[in-house]
């Protein structure tokens, strides 16, 4: 992995770190890293989220059906 100068190859938790470029209108091009550990958890965090709408949408339909039978 290429790393510039100021960019750790590790993370203060001990992961990896990937460098990223930024696509900001603030700071369009500004090279910064992330540690691969918060890249994976934010994949984690999307599948919550969506398993969390279903379980919304779920919840809903069970409303509608404890209203219609009481």
């Amino acid at each position: 992995m290429e790393v510039g100068p100021g960019i750790p190859r590790r993370c203060p938790c001990g992961a990896a770190t990937v460098v990223l470029t930024s696509k900001t209108k603030e700071n369009p091009g500004r090279r910064f890293y992330r540690c691969e550990e918060i890249e994976s958890l934010a994949v984690k965090h999307s599948v919550v989220e969506n398993e969390l709408v279903e379980i919304k949408e779920q919840l809903v339909d069970i409303k509608k059906d404890i209203t219609e039978i009481v």
